[in-house]
């Protein structure tokens, strides 16, 4: 995954949320119905994309997820310790930054691990052909959301 792109793509899709979370739900949606939404977008996209027969998509989702919820636990790590090397870089000593330096690198080295150890169970499980979209789709369908996120947001402001 590039993280040239994953990064200032993550801090729109986190701005955007976040505006959402504080504002009242418009007519009719309830707080917390615009992440269903994505995910069920993600879902169709996936499953369209790697042309999933339901019962591969009954196998797929839970190894799926199961793995996106773990690499989001590394990312939390590695985000809570880079946090903390840029709000105490002038106070914390070279000990300090060289633990929490270890401490990021590892959690990217555990995320990296886990997508290799899911992505053989996907491939097990759907095909290896198929396995090997799943990365590419990850950049994909955020591309899409962030295009109908853009889409959404200039028809709100027509009306």
């Amino acid at each position: 995954m590039n993280t040239r792109y994953f990064t200032p793509l993550l801090v729109l899709l986190l701005i955007t949320f976040s505006f959402d979370a504080y504002s009242q739900p418009p007519r009719g949606r309830k707080p917390g119905q615009k992440k269903e939404r994505v995910k069920q977008l993600k879902i169709a996209f996936f499953t369209e994309e790697l042309d999933l027969s339901e019962e591969e998509a009954e196998k797929f989702w839970p190894i799926y997820n199961e793995m996106e919820e773990k690499v989001r636990e590394e990312k939390k790590k590695k985000n809570t310790a880079t946090m903390a090397i840029k709000n105490g870089f002038d106070t914390m000593s070279d000990k300090e930054i060289e633990s929490k330096m270890k401490e990021v690198l590892d959690a990217r080295i555990r995320e990296a691990e886990i997508e290799k150890e899911y992505l053989e169970k996907i491939g097990d499980t759907i095909g290896f052909k198929k396995a090997a979209k799943v990365v590419s789709l990850e950049a994909q369908f955020k591309r899409e959301l962030v295009k109908r996120l853009a889409n959404d947001s200039n028809s709100e402001s027509t009306e």
